[in-house]
This record gives structure tokens, sequence and C-alpha cells, in this order.
């Protein structure tokens, strides 16, 4: 017998149990208040804005939604839908030595530092799962996706096709250095990066994609 792990879990509260008030004239953006409907506690926490915040409350509504974190706080906006009508197809594929490389042939790049992908998945590797080290690597990885992720250019594109290979490492023995490879982190953070830039995502199956054209989808199939 094991206990389930909700380490990855994130309850996500409405409004049967936040208020938001951002109204308040006081030093700071917003008053969050948490409340139970079991002994009707309060709890309430100020919150400044950020260059996020600020950005998608230019873009859209802000929704009475919020999604709870070990150390953060996510408020969750409504953005209206718009996707480009003319542009170019770019096929992107997700890897582990390449975090991203794309049809154009633009590719996933060392930070100032010099960090990688591989790289920081090496130090993983070496630290102790449960660490406050590992945490903190834990933490660069997601910074280095989301880095070099943003520095994709979609100016001239309407459309990415990305390859569904979420289950690469389903029923397979995998390396200690593979096992930090996180492909959910990639793809959301390229979903995310395609609707701020109004580039719509198409998700295809991985079969015969070494073979499929990125633009029109035409496969060559061998005899």
């Amino acid at each position: 017998m094991s206990k389930p792990n909700i380490n990855d879990i994130h309850p996500n509260l409405d409004s049967r149990f936040i208020n938001i008030d951002d109204n308040n004239p006081t030093t700071f953006d917003i008053w969050l208040t948490l409340t139970s409907l079991g002994n009707k506690l309060k709890l309430y926490i100020p919150i400044n804005k950020n260059k996020v915040y600020n950005k998608w409350e230019l873009q859209g509504k802000l929704k009475y939604n919020i999604r709870l974190y070990k150390n953060k706080i996510e408020f969750i906006f409504d953005i209206p839908e718009s996707y480009k009508e003319e542009g170019n197809i770019l096929g992107i594929d997700i890897g582990i030595n390449n975090t991203y490389y794309a049809s154009d042939k633009q590719h996933s790049l060392e930070d100032i530092h010099g960090w990688t992908l591989t790289k920081i998945m090496d130090k993983l590797s070496r630290k102790k799962k449960g660490s406050k080290s590992f945490e903190r690597t834990q933490f660069h990885r997601k910074n280095y996706i989301n880095w070099t992720i943003n520095q994709l250019n979609l100016n001239n594109i309407k459309q990415v096709n990305i390859e569904d290979i979420k289950y690469l490492r389903y029923k397979s023995k995998y390396s200690r250095h593979l096992s930090h490879w996180t492909y959910t982190d990639i793809f959301d953070k390229i979903g995310r990066y395609c609707t701020e830039q109004n580039v719509s995502v198409c998700v295809v199956n991985p079969v015969y994609t070494s073979q499929r054209c990125s633009v029109c989808g035409w496969t060559q199939k061998k005899e």
C-alpha cells in the first residue's frame, strides 16, 4: 500500500472561495482573500502586479479563478481567440539535445551562461530528489525552457505543427538523465507562446513524421 503523490496537483479556487480586490487604495495592487466553508476562516494576501500580469490584463479579462502553487499564486485571464489568417506553417520537433528544432532551421540556443537543456538535465541527474538543490535546478530547467522558446520568431507564421510524443518513455527503459526530460513543460510553453502571438497550434501524430512535409502534411511511405 502506498499513498498517492499529490506534489504535482495544484488546486483551482473559484469565486466561492476567493475574493479579488484590485481597487483597494493601499501600497499593494491586489488584496486576495481566501475563505473556508467550514470554520469560516479568512486569509488575506497582499499582491503586487508583475510584468506578466500587466501583459495579460491588457489583452483579456481577469477571471475569478486562481491556481495555488507551493510558492506562487496564478491568476487566470479570459483571452479572446484571434488567430492569424495569413502566413506560413512551421513544423517544430521537441527533443532532448535541442529543446526545439523548427523546419525553418530555428532551434534552441545556449543562454548567456552557457546552459542548455542537456546540461541542466545532467545537473539534475546528480542531485538528490527532494533536496533544495534539486528543486532549484528544476526551477532553472523551467526558466531555461521559457527563455529559449521566447526566442522563437513567429512573425510570418500562422500555424505551428508539433508532434504528440508525450508517451516517448512509456513502457521503456530509460536512463536517469532521460528521466529529467520534461515534454509537458516544453509543449505547454510552446502552446502559450503561440497563443500570445495569435498563432494556431496543430498536434500531429508522430507516425511517419520523418517522411511527412511539415508544410502540406503529405507523407511519402516506403513501399
